[in-house]
């Protein structure tokens, strides 16, 4: 008797329309601030009352459903928003292919915030209220953000940045977060020229984005000073973790845009979805260097497990599903596959 896979299709379809692969790096971000909140108490040791009081497995297990709950809510509202336009340019993505229905993924977008949120309000009024900014503007990137490459690009560091500032509003040690956001800004604006994408960053925008991470950067510089840890400044071998995965990351970066710099449009649409992709997984790897260089090698490897398992269930979701899946950064939906740019 033959199998009905039509269930199967539908899972499928579902777990690519919430970018399951790129949750890995949310809840990798997401234990990163745990554990350096539970190792600030010594500096600090009124930092995050509420979730040094909490078990740590709880913590964990709440701050995985925020990081989870927000991805979900990205995703599904990207792709709620861009129903039209997919079916059009996108008919390989699950909502075209009718895995999906439009009703439940609006339905899905509205309980993933809404889980994010209870989540977080568990964790405190502090982190509550900060995955509500959050939701909010990943609610505005995918509803005017996008449309102005210098101002959504932007927009993604600063969601990323939220994504590790809900669970402990109270960080002690922010540069953490300041990499990630300069990371996700850079790769974003580089993958938005490979591809390219409608409006182009001209001169001009790429003059205001410059200026965006600028002032966000001496935002988070002065929240760093004003908390005065010393860990910057005691052990400046901390960076040297990070440090690696950063060049890494540069260099297969450089050698990516100058593989294409004559090559095809669709080469270079290809190339710069491949790296949209990658750049969010490889986030973990910061996350892992950081609590290499503090010494910290059981959670590091804790985290290299989890870019591992985020690789390895990507090519399974990909595989499985007979196509390559679509990836979002922060609610920006990029497909690994060549396709048509929004006009």
């Amino acid at each position: 008797m033959p199998v009905d896979r039509s269930w199967i299709q539908q899972a499928l379809g579902l777990l690519r329309l919430v970018r399951t692969p790129l949750m890995f790096a949310g809840v990798s971000n997401a234990w990163l601030m745990v554990w350096l909140t539970r190792s600030a108490l010594e500096h600090h040791p009124d930092a995050a009352p509420s979730i040094v009081a909490m078990p740590l497995g709880q913590v964990l297990l709440l701050t995985t459903i925020v990081a989870v709950g927000l991805q979900t809510f990205a995703s599904a509202l990207n792709d709620a928003l861009d129903a039209r336009h997919d079916r059009l340019f996108h008919p390989g993505r699950p909502l075209p292919l009718g895995l999906v229905d439009p009703t439940a993924t609006v339905v899905l977008s509205l309980v993933g915030v809404l889980v994010a949120i209870a989540a977080a309000a568990m964790l405190g009024t502090g982190p509550a209220l900060i995955c509500i900014v959050v939701s909010f503007a990943i609610l505005t990137y995918n509803t005017l953000g996008k449309f102005v490459p210098a101002v959504g690009l932007v927009f993604l560091g600063l969601i990323r940045a939220g994504f590790m500032f809900v669970p402990n509003p109270e960080v002690v040690f922010a540069w953490p977060i300041w990499l990630a956001m300069t990371h996700m800004i850079a790769c974003a604006a580089i993958a938005h020229v490979l591809q390219g994408k409608r409006p182009p960053l001209n001169s001009n925008q790429i003059w205001f984005l410059t200026a965006g991470w600028f002032f966000w950067t001496m935002l988070l510089v002065g929240w760093i000073l004003a908390r005065d840890t010393g860990q910057a400044v005691t052990f400046p071998w901390i960076w040297l973790g990070p440090a690696v995965p950063a060049l890494v990351m540069a260099i297969w970066t450089y050698r990516l845009v100058s593989r294409l710099e004559n090559a095809s449009r669709r080469a270079r649409r290809t190339g710069g979805n491949h790296l949209a992709e990658f750049a969010i997984i490889w986030l973990i790897l910061y996350d892992a260097g950081w609590l290499f260089g503090m010494g910290r090698w059981d959670q590091g490897c804790v985290h290299i497990v989890l870019f591992a398992g985020a690789l390895a269930w990507a090519r399974l979701l990909r595989k499985r599903s007979g196509q390559t899946p679509a990836y979002t950064m922060g609610g920006s939906t990029v497909e690994a596959v060549s396709a048509p740019d929004r006009d």
